[in-house]
């Protein structure tokens, strides 16, 4: 055996192995020198980013190997590759219907496609695609299982500036998990087989992940709707929340969505979440100097963190959002007691320092947001993430634009994959990194908002409000 499996010329030679509990992918598939070399140099290319111990090998050896030997290494393995021509970048024919149509696909939605994407392909350098990941989709799935129940994070390497996380999702149930990667697995041409609740179980047993205590905040589930009555219009509703420029361009004059800061839909603890949020109205809003219903809410966010136009009130998209959150409303009552609203707090008595944000932005923000917040777009043209300033960006009416409320969310919501923190890895920043970060992008050139005239036409207008 040990013969056979260690001559080049032997199929089984490199053809993968699972060590519990991760599962080693074959290197027989591989057609691409370059992208192998980048692989071991960065831990990270086009179709794949090393987890597990793989990424051990990267930070502690591969990325110091000289550039000689790296291309050596591709060109050996694709020499005893079985895959004929050469390798291309991940494809993928867009969103599958089925995103919308099944369990598993609003799963996607709800927990993944804001790093991955819709369409499987990730965000390039940031975030690897699904699309043809030999990882996700081999035949043995131990390892995808491993990494979405404990998490993972990137090889840190002296090539690349960011180490990104994968949040730990073990507070998903099995079906739901099993749900989520049998919709990865089998779509965007992906044609790897089903992965059932009980394989979930083994691994999650195997690992001995202790039972997470029941969280205070709810997490309401996208796939549940698909059992309402009115599912059609909850998941219209939804998608107006996600895919907001897409559905009603003509009514977003930026390219926000309302998820770029209600997160996973509004379904984020501490990330401007709806839970309850229908409960409140009609509510008085200072701003307005007057009592407003939900969907002058709803209209005062198109016109200024969309810097749009309203939606009609009793128009079909209005109608849907205003069932989507509904749905959310749960026991709440207009007290506002509300675990999990809003965001979180700062100290507003720290001095911002925008010089210091500058360096933070750059540090923390630009990988995503672009180093003159121009933001990211993706290979088809799609906006990955928003631009923080400019002409496509929040007007200076929007409530972000403000310099308290854009660091409070910055504590708590950003960055994104930062920490194996369920769901996004998001927040954690201190009170003086998230105000100076603030202080310096919302005082970068951005759109105006003429009717800001009438606001808190009754005073007790902030002081860190733009005009």
């Amino acid at each position: 055996m040990e013969e056979v499996t260690t001559r080049p010329d032997s199929v089984s030679y490199l053809s993968g192995s699972t060590l519990p509990p991760w599962h080693a992918v074959g290197l027989r598939n591989l057609s691409s020198a370059e992208a192998i070399a980048q692989f071991l140099k960065t831990g990270a290319n086009d179709r794949a980013a090393a987890y597990g111990p793989m990424t051990e090998v990267v930070s502690g050896s591969t990325q110091y190997f000289s550039e000689a030997d790296l291309a050596a290494i591709g060109e050996f393995l694709t020499s005893i590759s079985t895959r004929k021509g050469a390798a291309t970048a991940a494809s993928s024919p867009g969103a599958p219907e089925t995103l919308y149509t099944t369990r598993g696909g609003l799963a996607y939605d709800q927990s993944c496609a804001s790093c991955h994407q819709r369409d499987g392909r990730g965000a390039p350098g940031v975030f690897p695609p699904l699309a043809g990941n030999e990882s996700v989709l081999s035949a043995d799935p131990t390892s995808v299982i491993h990494v979405v129940l404990t998490g993972w994070t990137e090889a840190t390497t002296q090539h690349s500036k960011h180490a990104f996380t994968m949040p730990d999702y073990s507070q998903l149930t099995d079906s739901e998990l099993a749900e989520i990667l049998t919709f990865v697995r089998t779509n965007w041409g992906n044609k790897g087989a089903a992965v059932t609740a009980p394989q979930i179980k083994d691994q999650r047993d195997a690992l001995s992940l202790a039972p997470t205590a029941p969280p205070k905040f709810t997490v309401w589930r996208f796939a549940d709707m698909l059992a309402a009555p009115n599912a059609d219009q909850l998941v219209l509703g939804m998608r107006l929340m996600t895919e907001t420029k897409a559905l009603v361009p003509d009514n977003v004059g930026d390219v926000m969505s309302c998820s770029s800061c209600h997160l996973n839909g509004g379904t984020v603890a501490n990330g401007s979440p709806f839970n309850g949020l229908a409960a409140l109205f009609p509510m008085y809003n200072p701003r307005a100097g007057r009592i407003i219903s939900i969907e002058e809410r709803l209209n005062g966010c198109f016109l200024r963190s969309m810097n749009g136009k309203p939606i009609p009130v009793d128009s079909k998209d209005m109608k849907a959002m205003i069932a989507f959150i509904s749905r959310m409303r749960g026991d709440a009552t207009a007290d506002g007691k509300i675990v999990g609203r809003g965001t979180t707090e700062v100290d507003p008595k720290l001095v911002a320092d925008p010089v210091r944000g500058k360096t933070l932005f750059e540090a923390n923000c630009a990988v995503c947001h672009g180093s003159d917040g121009q933001g990211m777009k993706s290979a088809n043209g799609g906006w990955l993430f928003p631009p923080l300033w400019g002409d496509e960006a929040f007007n200076v009416g929007a409530g972000i634009a403000r310099t308290l409320t854009a660091a409070s969310f910055i504590k708590a919501d950003m960055p994104v994959a930062h920490s194996t923190k369920f769901p996004l890895g998001q927040g954690g920043l201190p009170d003086q990194d998230a105000i100076d970060l603030a202080d310096y992008f919302t005082h970068q050139p951005r759109p105006d908002f003429p009717d800001k005239v009438n606001d808190w036409s009754k005073g007790g207008k902030p002081k860190d409000a733009r005009y």
